[in-house]
């Protein structure tokens, strides 16, 4: 229950405030109606009387249809009635929305019901944030009128108008601004790669290789393909962002300087881990639960990051009506080692134990030959000269240190990936039953006979593109490598 006092203080803030606001002035305004009307009575000699007062109080007269709306202080009083009323209904409506949140988010516990409601919960809780923002809006506005009202003691006809015009400003923009980031932590998510889309046509063998590995675990092939210098193999249907546009739809992002030092074979069995992700049973799963868990996840990262300050107002809801939703999906949602062991043995079944251990054991040992690069890089920017292709230095340092010391402690490390957490090597590879002693000699063969690399037409030419557009922007960011 602890986690959900931050989200109920934020749902209840404005419109508790607002109703105290309001009881405070209709109590002030019930208490000089009554010494007004008890030192009428003192000046015609009368004893005030407490049941005459009670009877002619003043909810009475303005309940009354036939005297209230004539009598002027009536429109104050009815204003502070109707703002008590207001601040009642949001005050509920907002509890409601709490409790739709949690029900979906259980509701989404249940895999075929994650993969059919996941995404519809994210609009629901984003448009509910963005309505309750504006209900908050209002309900400031009418603080600020009836907050001047207490300090005054004056009427609503006598509020300063440019008074209530800059309230209704401030808080009209913070409602809209509330309502964008709301939609904006559900808006469609998308991988920025320093990558070059691969025409499917122009590159025959490839797409060979890739349509083969599709149909050895029962899924569709990718629309898209994009190769990047990252020592990255993954597939996704978030959008891709690369140097020549916006892709949307199944795409497989490959890495050329990987590419190098993975043999055809390896190549394709990692392939076939990422694409039995969209296998028929897991397909729906991957396609629209995991973009948009990744979406959302970043989403609430960032706003959490800069929730700081006079942001934190309109940072907060959104975060807190979004977070009781995840945590009420709990781990469902989540990519899990489970997940990952069934791609790993399909993958082993398609392309071989062999092969997959192999690529699975190279990858954890070279893979962070990358930042070495990156170093390098960033040391040639400094010094105003550049490297002509970063793939062929890529493999020139896993080359150089290709001895078996490479394996050490290697069983330990986790592969990074854009879109899933995988699990460390000595778990992949006890999925598979295999074991780095027994694929040492190929994990450790940087210069394979069958590179993959042989699959992409004009690869060298992809890379060096790649290098340069990278060193471009080492430059423009001032040093700060960005590869992805």
């Amino acid at each position: 229950m602890k986690e959900l006092l931050r989200p109920f203080a934020i749902v209840l803030a404005v419109p508790l405030l607002v109703t105290a606001l309001g009881m405070l002035g209709r109590s002030d305004w019930e208490s000089r109606w009554n010494a007004s009307v008890a030192a009428q009575m003192a000046r015609q000699g009368l004893r005030p009387d407490q049941r005459f007062l009670a009877q002619y109080s003043l909810a009475n007269v303005c309940a009354d249809r036939r005297i209230g709306p004539r009598f002027v202080p009536c429109r104050t009083y009815n204003l502070f009635s109707a703002v008590i009323s207001a601040s009642a209904l949001v005050g509920g409506v907002g509890l409601g929305l709490l409790g739709a949140n949690l029900w979906l988010g259980r509701a989404c516990r249940e895999r075929r019901w994650l993969e059919r409601l996941f995404g519809p919960s994210l609009v629901f809780v984003a448009g509910g944030t963005a309505a309750l923002g504006a209900a908050h809006g209002l309900l400031a506005i009418a603080a600020v009128v009836v907050g001047a009202i207490d300090l005054s003691g004056e009427s609503v006809e006598q509020v300063s108008g440019s008074l209530v015009v800059v309230a209704a400003a401030a808080f009209v923009g913070w409602a809209i601004a509330m309502g964008a980031v709301a939609f904006d932590m559900v808006r469609r998510p998308k991988i920025s790669v320093v990558g070059a889309r691969l025409d499917p046509a122009g590159q025959p063998r490839l797409a060979d290789v890739v349509g083969e590995v599709a149909a050895s675990v029962g899924a569709s092939a990718p629309s898209n393909l994009v190769a990047c210098l990252v020592p990255w193999l993954f597939v996704t249907e978030m959008d891709v962002s690369c140097l020549d546009g916006r892709l949307r739809g199944r795409t497989l992002c490959l890495s050329l300087p990987l590419c190098r030092i993975l043999s055809v074979g390896e190549f394709k069995a990692l392939l076939a881990h990422e694409l039995a992700h969209f296998a028929p049973a897991e397909e729906a799963f991957s396609a629209r639960v995991l973009p948009a868990v990744a979406g959302v996840s970043r989403g609430m990262h960032d706003l959490a990051a800069r929730s700081r300050g006079v942001r934190a107002a309109v940072f907060a809801p959104p975060l807190a009506l979004m977070g009781v939703f995840m945590e009420a999906v709990g781990p469902g949602a989540i990519p899990g080692d489970e997940r990952e062991r069934l791609a790993d043995q399909a993958a082993a079944a398609s392309a071989g134990t062999g092969a997959l251990a192999a690529a699975l054991v190279k990858l954890a040992a070279f893979a962070p030959a990358w930042h070495a690069v990156a170093v390098m890089m960033q040391h040639a920017v400094g010094a105003r000269t550049q490297f002509v292709n970063a793939g062929a230095l890529f493999q020139e340092i896993a080359s150089a240190n290709a001895g078996r010391d490479r394996l050490d402690g290697a069983e330990a490390l986790a592969q990074g990936h854009p879109t899933d957490r995988l699990p460390a090597l000595a778990a992949r590879l006890a999925a598979i039953h295999a074991s780095v002693g027994e694929v040492a000699s190929a994990a450790l063969t940087v210069l394979p006979a069958m590179p993959a690399s042989m699959l992409i037409e004009d690869g060298e030419a992809t890379e060096r593109r790649l290098t340069t557009a990278e060193h471009y922007l080492l430059v423009e960011t001032g040093g700060e490598f960005r590869s992805a």
